[in-house]
């Protein structure tokens, strides 16, 4: 295993969230890398849809089961 791989692996720990906690939210600055184990995740993701003159967000929503 390299360097890098041993240190990634010596950085790593085991959180474990609640129900409907929130883990990240769009925006936030990336500073973590996240492996689901086992759950549901929901991925929620705005994006501003241009219409012209005004413009109206929508939510794009995704629901990831790990077993």
């Amino acid at each position: 295993m390299s360097n890098d791989h041993q240190n990634i692996c010596m950085a790593m720990k085991l959180i474990t969230y609640k129900a409907n906690e929130v883990i990240v939210k769009q925006g936030d600055k990336g500073d973590s890398f996240f492996q689901i184990l086992s759950g549901v995740v929901k991925i929620i993701v705005s994006k501003k849809i241009d219409l012209g003159m005004d413009s109206t967000n929508s939510n794009v929503s995704v629901d990831v089961s790990f077993k």
